[in-house]
């Protein structure tokens, strides 16, 4: 593996209209690629030798899903959407162009993707030499990105989400993953406790979006998230003033850890979980007193409206 200082000899960074820096797009492909030089035909032809089907197959099962509810498909749709909008939706692009931008400036070592699905962000920093863990609940993606890893002769380690070693990381990346948890404090407890001090976390919550595989009741942490992690410690680095602007949108934050190390890992984990369930606590008992104001204010408007009808 190739020490820190190999990575100002990987992709050149540029920064970006929000003054972060960010990998050209080519550059990002080039860290991303498996055969073939188009991107879309790249993961087409990835999936299609992982399944053992030809990629003008795979291609045909990736339009009809594009027609097709995901309730109607095969197996694939657990995939194949994931893979193919790595490559398609600019914003991810985005993200990832500024993540490891970020990671070449400064010379990070270690990084962990909580959520890591399958396996992009992994194979990127894993290209660039730095150490590099996936973490996720087992799914068949685990298996897909565990193949992808050893197709290109990547060391990646895997671990499970719900069980992940004590260790911190250089760089922390967690994208689309908040509204599908059941605990959103657990999993923004890991983004400081995994942190190394002066280490990043790259954070896109996907909330107010209604399909099927998100929770509703994650909503509402879109009003205090944000004031949840500078409480356990970390600074906004990058990323809108008013935080609901970004989780409405998907838009990736940065924050970075200004708090020091507090003890061994076992026993900071234990300190920041019980701060972080004290404040959402708080918050979101402040929340059901305005839900339950406003509900019965317009249960009164309702009763007099029926009684006028």
């Amino acid at each position: 593996m190739r020490g820190p200082t190999g990575l100002t000899r990987g992709p050149q960074c540029r920064k970006d209209p929000m003054n972060a820096p960010h990998v050209p797009e080519n550059q990002l492909f080039d860290l991303l690629r498996y055969r073939c030089t188009d991107p879309l035909d790249d993961v087409l032809q990835e999936y299609g030798d992982y399944i053992g089907q030809p990629r003008e197959q795979v291609r045909a099962e990736y339009d009809r899903l594009l027609r097709t509810s995901v309730e109607e498909v095969g197996p694939h749709v657990q995939i194949l959407p994931v893979l193919v909008s790595a490559i398609q939706l600019k914003h991810i692009l985005e993200r990832l162009q500024v993540m490891v931008g970020m990671a070449i400036t400064t010379r990070a070592t270690s990084f962990m993707d909580l959520g890591a699905g399958v396996g992009r962000d992994c194979i990127a920093f894993a290209r660039l030499g730095i150490a590099t863990t996936h973490a996720d609940v087992p799914w068949p993606g685990v298996d897909f990105a565990r193949w992808r890893y050893e197709q290109r002769g990547l060391t990646v380690r895997i671990v499970d989400a719900r069980d992940i070693p004590g260790e911190r990381y250089s760089i922390v990346g967690c994208h689309d993953v908040v509204e599908h948890v059941e605990d959103p404090i657990e999993l923004m407890v890991r983004f400081v406790a995994h942190l190394t001090p002066g280490g990043f976390c790259f954070a896109s919550f996907d909330l107010f979006n209604p399909i099927p595989t998100h929770l509703p009741k994650n909503d509402f942490y879109a009003t205090f998230y944000d004031a949840l992690l500078k409480n356990l410690g970390m600074e906004l680095a990058l990323g809108n003033l008013n935080p609901v602007q970004d989780v409405a949108v998907a838009r990736m934050r940065v924050y970075q850890r200004t708090r020091p190390v507090r003890g061994a890992f076992a026993e900071e984990l234990a300190n920041i979980r019980n701060e972080a369930y004290a404040f959402a606590f708080e918050r979101l008992g402040n929340l059901r007193s305005l839900l339950v104001s406003e509900h019965h204010r317009v249960a009164e408007i309702h009763r007099v409206l029926a009684l006028a009808a």
